[in-house]
């Protein structure tokens, strides 16, 4: 039998030709030697009541909501894991608070003077060196270096005077002597230059005590129960706070925002460490009910800020003591023995 050509169909004619169940056909869907895929049309959309078109659901859908949102149990797995982390960040902030603070420690000494002379304190220091009243024929200001070796006398004795030295410039450049006369509670304030030139006094303050602020702007100084501010060259005085007995040792905070000093009690012979704002504000006992009576004096800060030093005697004993300062939320305050 003789085979019969068949006819050269075309995209075209195929398209024509087929019927109404098929006119989704396009090209892409016919390949040679393959049947021709047939893609159904999309169901027509369905209607409210009111006209509005509705999404179209069907497994493409509810598979896109399957993996869209999150499940309850991944949601509760995630906020146990969250209040799991809570709870051990805050016991190891509990035990953090509870955790003693290691005390103050002394770690060496060294005798930077030899010369036998009796000194008087306190002892002030520029980093570089150290300076002193030392009582040789006359209260004499003496500088040595921190490492130790010669003493060399940098001022004029103070005859007939009680004189110790009081506070330093920020500089180094300038030391602040308290002087008294005789039975006096007070005298002038002198100043002397550490390297060249005589010393003068510092305004017409009669004090008992003075210090500069650590950015050399302000002079606290106390007169009588007084502690008063001033400018630093003295004028301007005022009085700032009061308190029953007589202020002395008086130490700004390296941050100038506090004043510590050490109030004597002449009925009772007490001593006791005090704070007040760098204005003279909130004044209050620093170690109420740590020492009765009180017996603490002298204190100062050290350069960081981070502790403050002073003498204090218990049962017969004087030791030096150190707190450590709060200075900011994770620092935890402290009282212990230097050792």
């Amino acid at each position: 039998m003789p085979r019969v050509p068949l006819p050269d169909v075309g995209v075209t004619s195929i398209r024509e030709a087929c019927t109404a169940s098929c006119e989704d056909i396009t090209p892409r869907s016919w390949l040679p030697g393959r049947m021709l895929r047939h893609h159904p049309p999309d169901p027509p959309p369905n209607y409210t009541e009111s006209g509005k078109a509705l999404a179209p659901v069907g497994p493409n859908t509810a598979r896109t909501t399957e993996k869209g949102a999150p499940t309850a149990q991944r949601i509760g797995s995630r906020w146990a894991v969250l209040l799991a982390v809570a709870a051990i960040l805050a016991g190891v902030f509990v035990a953090w608070l509870r955790w003693p603070v290691p005390p103050a420690r002394i770690l060496g000494s060294t005798q930077v003077t030899d010369d036998g002379s009796l000194k008087i304190p306190p002892t002030l220091t520029d980093g570089s060196r150290l300076y002193y009243m030392a009582i040789a024929q006359g209260n004499v200001l003496y500088e040595v270096s921190v490492t130790g070796g010669g003493t060399a006398p940098i001022s004029e004795p103070f005859p007939g005077l009680i004189a110790y030295l009081a506070g330093i410039s920020p500089s180094g450049s300038e030391l602040l002597v308290q002087t008294q006369e005789g039975s006096q509670s007070g005298g002038p304030a002198w100043v002397v230059p550490t390297l060249a030139g005589s010393r003068h006094r510092l305004g017409s303050i009669v004090s008992s005590d003075a210090t500069w602020s650590p950015d050399g702007q302000t002079l606290a100084f106390a007169s009588g129960g007084n502690l008063n501010l001033a400018h630093s060259d003295g004028t301007g005085a005022h009085t700032v706070l009061t308190v029953n007995g007589a202020p002395s040792w008086i130490r700004w905070s390296p941050d100038g925002n506090k004043l510590r000093f050490t109030v004597s009690d002449p009925k009772t012979g007490s001593q006791s460490l005090w704070e007040a704002g760098a204005d003279g504000t909130g004044p209050h006992p620093l170690l109420p009910g740590w020492n009765n009576p009180p017996s603490e004096c002298c204190g100062n800060w050290t350069p960081d800020g981070r502790y403050f030093v002073f003498q204090s005697t218990h049962r017969g004993r004087s030791d030096v003591w150190a707190i450590r300062d709060k200075r900011t939320l994770l620092d935890k305050p402290n009282g212990n023995r230097c050792s």
